[in-house]
């Protein structure tokens, strides 16, 4: 199927922004329903406005599908009653889905709102507006097909817009247990860390203690070796006897009989 240049942008911000602004309400009913367990009719509200939103891109697809974005004299007789169609069900979506999230955000009131989120939805609204102005002047030079490109494309981005800034300010809770999640797991992995380190001090302090205890041990042994040779070289026959462990006094005894006896 050829797409006219003029339906790419069309056809990207529906599909993009449609789908951020699902995957924000969904990430926003799974917070409020499982994780606080406190949903309200702000939350419902939001979900069947991104149902309208949804409903306004495949629309959106099928105009393009049969002439939206062509001029509208080359657009073939037998597609004009289906354009027709989808152009007039574009316009109970967009309000729907409007509808529904302004009622959602004066619900919100109640839970606390962020102006922010009212300001970029009268941006865009705005802007909406603006795109507007050619399609609904009357003028017979104004082409149906070509003009109500920016109209569906801004009317996509308003509602679009509205939803996900209403919903953005309802994740904070899940986020705040995601990041106290993350921090106790953390911290747990130091205490094992920390806890792994002082065992290994531990295994190290005592094998250092094993290490100077045999060190000692050994220079001692060398000390009393080098005394003992020593004392054999100054007193032969003294000194040998006593590294066998035979006392002095016997060894002088020993000497003493055996002068008698020659």
């Amino acid at each position: 199927m050829f797409v006219p240049d003029n339906d790419v942008s069309l056809l990207v911000s529906s599909i993009l922004l449609t789908s951020i602004s699902t995957i924000v309400v969904f990430t926003r009913l799974y917070t409020r329903v499982l994780v606080i367990k406190n949903p309200g009719a702000d939350d419902w509200l939001m979900a069947i406005a991104v149902c309208a939103s949804m409903s306004f891109m495949v629309v959106a697809i099928y105009l393009v599908r049969y002439g939206l974005g062509a001029s509208f004299g080359s657009i073939p007789p037998e597609n004009l009653e289906k354009f027709f169609h989808g152009y007039w069900a574009t316009v109970p979506l967009y309000n729907l889905g409007l509808i529904c999230c302004k009622l959602s955000i004066v619900c919100q009131y109640r839970r606390g709102v962020s102006r922010l989120t009212e300001a970029s939805a009268c941006v865009t609204s705005v802007i909406r507006l603006i795109s507007l102005i050619p399609a609904s002047v009357p003028n017979n030079e104004v082409d149906t097909s070509l003009s109500g490109v920016d109209a569906a494309m801004w009317s996509g981005i308003e509602v679009n817009a509205a939803i996900t800034c209403a919903s953005l300010p309802t994740l904070k809770p899940m986020f705040d247990r995601l990041f106290q999640t993350s921090s106790i797991s953390h911290n747990n992995a130091e205490c094992r860390t920390s806890g792994t380190d002082e065992q290994s001090q531990s295994r190290n302090c005592s094998v250092f203690h094993i290490g100077r205890h045999f060190v000692c041990t050994k220079i001692m042994e060398w000390k009393n070796a080098h005394s003992n040779l020593k004392r054999i070289t100054s007193h032969p026959e003294v000194g040998l006897t006593n590294c066998l462990g035979v006392d002095d006094l016997e060894v002088a005894s020993r000497q003493e009989q055996a002068h008698e006896t020659v």
